[in-house]
Parts: C-alpha cells; sequence; structure tokens
C-alpha cells in the first residue's frame, strides 16, 4: 500500500530523476531507510517502473495517484489560523488562476511551518487558515524546491478544493504531469 511520504519521493524523482538516497533523504526530510522503502512501495504501485534497465516513473500512474487517489485516501484536515507557507489556490504562482472560482479571494491556505510554530517566521510565510500536509515534511521540502512545491499546492486543491477549484487543478497537473518535455 502506497504512504503518503511515497508520493513526496515519486514527484521528487519525476521532477529531478534519479538521484542518491543521501539526496533524496535530504531534500525531502525523510531517512535513508524510509527512502528505501517507499522506491520498494512506488515500485510495486507500478508508479516507478524499469524501461530499458532503467528505472523511470510512469506518469500515467503518477498522475492518476495525485488526482484521484490522494484526494480520497490522505484527506486534508483543516486547523486553525496561523502563520505558515501558502499551499493549494493560496500558492504565489497559482493564484491568479483561481481567481474566477472565488476560493482564491477567501483566506489564504498554509501548511504550519516549524518556524511559525515558534513564533518565528520566514519571509514566505503568510496568515491564514492551516490544513495538514500530506507529509509533515513537505512544507520544508517545498521551500528548497519550487517544482515540487507547485505540484504539492495543486494536490492540496484537489483536497480541499471545490469542484471548480478541482477541475482546473486537475487540467494543471495533467498539463504538468502528462504533457511535461523531458
Amino acid at each position: 500500500m502506497v504512504r503518503s511520504q511515497d508520493v513526496l519521493l515519486g514527484v521528487k524523482l519525476f521532477l529531478h530523476g534519479e538521484q542518491t538516497y543521501a539526496k533524496l533523504s535530504s531534500a525531502l526530510g525523510l531517512s535513508v531507510g524510509e527512502i528505501h522503502n517507499a522506491y520498494d512501495r512506488i515500485r510495486q504501485a507500478e508508479i516507478l517502473t524499469t524501461v530499458r534497465g532503467e528505472d523511470t516513473i510512469s506518469r500515467k500512474n503518477l498522475y492518476r495517484l495525485l488526482a484521484y487517489g490522494i484526494p480520497s485516501i490522505f484527506f486534508a484536515v483543516r486547523g486553525p489560523i496561523l502563520y505558515g507557507l501558502p499551499t493549494a489556490y493560496s500558492h504565489p504562482a497559482l493564484q491568479t488562476l483561481f481567481e474566477d472560482t472565488g476560493e482564491s479571494l477567501s483566506f489564504p491556505v498554509v501548511w504550519q511551518t516549524p518556524q511559525s510554530s515558534k513564533n518565528t517566521f520566514s519571509h514566505q510565510d503568510v496568515r491564514g487558515e492551516s490544513i495538514s500536509p500530506l507529509y509533515p515534511s513537505v512544507t520544508e521540502a517545498s521551500k528548497i524546491d519550487s517544482e515540487f512545491w507547485e505540484i504539492m499546492a495543486l494536490v492540496d486543491v484537489l483536497r480541499i478544493g471545490k469542484t471548480p477549484s478541482k477541475n482546473i487543478a486537475l487540467k494543471l497537473l495533467e498539463k504538468r504531469i502528462l504533457e511535461k518535455k523531458e
């Protein structure tokens, strides 16, 4: 069975290709053992496949997992108002794309960051309604990888958004994953 940290690994491999376990561990905030186990699970789920002797991410299977599996299995839990990293339709690069839905005009949606829980904030933190991240380390991983952050934010739209927003997020994910140039 796929776990939430496996999704982080699948997205990171899709975006940046094969990397050492140590580098992935550092980038995703997972232990080397968690990376190893996540590799095994995404292979079993056929998100990671071997083509001509090389590991490759199945775009179709990754898209299906992000678009249809995650919102049902790893639903978001809404929390209190606090400072954190913007996500979903509050992501800086996505806000204008969701203006017509009305959701982006409401209070921002954020993941609580370790700094905000200690009342110290980064330049990226904003005040908003918190939601549970897909996995606790997703916030820190997103701060160092903007492409990763954007995909995770689109997944959060699917986890919390209404139908018009979800339809936009599905189209954007499809474009980024299924149509991405090598």
